[in-house]
């Protein structure tokens, strides 16, 4: 976000800095950053730079939360609500307890000036059929709160994830790929290697024959290189004890004039795939069950380029089997490989 604030940004998007040249440049702050905290080490002088950079994500994930509990407080009938559960409250709650301890006597100005900054990014209260401001530019207020939900439901991921991992004895730490982007990853005191995270946080909304429900999810790598799925959140807590959860890897070489991308999309995109079903781990999870595949699962995954995608079917009953794939066929996910192809990189480069 604040990159995208500089001038070599706003540079790389009008072609006066090559997509090369903006990177190189971005890559030369990544290695000026690391000098700079290599020098300072575990002293007071990096607290600085410490206590700087939970100032700016605590401006930004206070303000998010703000707005999340002003969409799930609007009545039931207005179109923008998006109501939070209960473990989502809870784990803002925890959160905010945690800012109320880092900021002290101070919390309370914090609050208010970021949910004042909060109430700034919302359309106008005289934007409506009643009472019309003619003024007003509709798309603009369209577009101000989608950003708006936008950020909400960021902040609240994040938040909802790095809670819940905390309370199940694990922390979030920065994971650096040897093609220089960095990745949350997942780490216990017990663990010699963290667990980097190639997909979420993030939710997929299900029918589960009561409405739609929201389900959360990240997938980590393991150290022996499978894969994990490591559901969390009230749905996953409660409805996940007889779950599906299955990959379908489609493999090349593919038709004549066909990708890997438009390949997901055809009828008989299943036909041919490698069919992998999660197994439940027994091993610590978020609080939910988590599902872990067999090696040949990530081998397969790996040996397709950057751009096809498998297909990660998650049902919340037993032995469940996807609709057929057609035109109308919903709920489909694709699950991309990107983010293994740079972990399978960096660990070679570790070696």
């Amino acid at each position: 976000m604040y990159l995208e604030r500089t001038p070599q940004f706003a540079q790389s998007r009008d072609g006066r800095l090559s997509f090369e040249e903006y990177d190189a440049w971005r890559l030369s702050l990544d290695d000026k950053a690391r000098a700079g905290a290599a020098a300072v080490g575990c002293t007071q002088q990096a607290m600085s730079y410490v206590l700087t950079a939970k100032a700016a994500a605590s401006d930004e994930l206070y303000r998010g939360l703000a707005l999340a509990f002003h969409f799930d407080a609007l009545p039931w009938e207005d179109f923008s609500r998006v109501e939070l559960d209960d473990h989502q409250k809870k784990s803002a709650t925890g959160y905010e307890a945690y800012l109320a301890q880092l900021y002290g006597q101070n919390f309370q100005a914090f609050a208010e000036r970021q949910k004042q900054a909060a109430a700034e990014m919302l359309p106008p209260d005289s934007f409506g059929l009643t009472t019309w401001n003619w003024t007003a530019d509709p798309e603009e207020d369209s577009a101000k709160l989608w950003t708006a939900q936008s950020i909400a439901a960021g902040a609240m991921e994040q938040v909802q994830f790095e809670v819940t991992a905390e309370a199940n004895g694990y922390f979030v730490r920065p994971y650096d790929f040897a093609s220089g982007m960095t990745a949350p990853a997942l780490q216990r005191p017990d663990m010699d290697r963290a667990l980097p995270i190639i997909d979420g946080p993030k939710y997929r909304l299900m029918d589960h024959g009561e409405g739609l429900i929201r389900l959360h999810s990240v997938a980590a790598m393991l150290p022996d290189r499978r894969l994990s799925l490591f559901f969390f959140g009230e749905t996953a807590a409660t409805k996940m004890a007889d779950a599906t959860v299955r990959l379908y890897v489609r493999q090349p070489p593919y038709p004549e004039g066909v990708d890997g991308y438009t390949i997901f999309d055809l009828q008989d995109f299943r036909d041919d795939a490698l069919v992998f079903d999660g197994i439940k781990s027994v091993g610590a999870c978020l609080g939910a069950p988590c599902y872990e595949f067999p090696v040949e699962a990530t081998d397969a995954l790996l040996a397709n380029p950057v751009g096809d995608y498998a297909e990660l079917f998650v049902s919340l009953s037993s032995d469940a089997q996807p609709e057929p794939i057609g035109p109308s066929t919903l709920g489909r996910e694709r699950f991309d490989n990107q983010w293994m192809l740079w972990w399978a990189d960096s660990i070679g480069a570790q070696r």
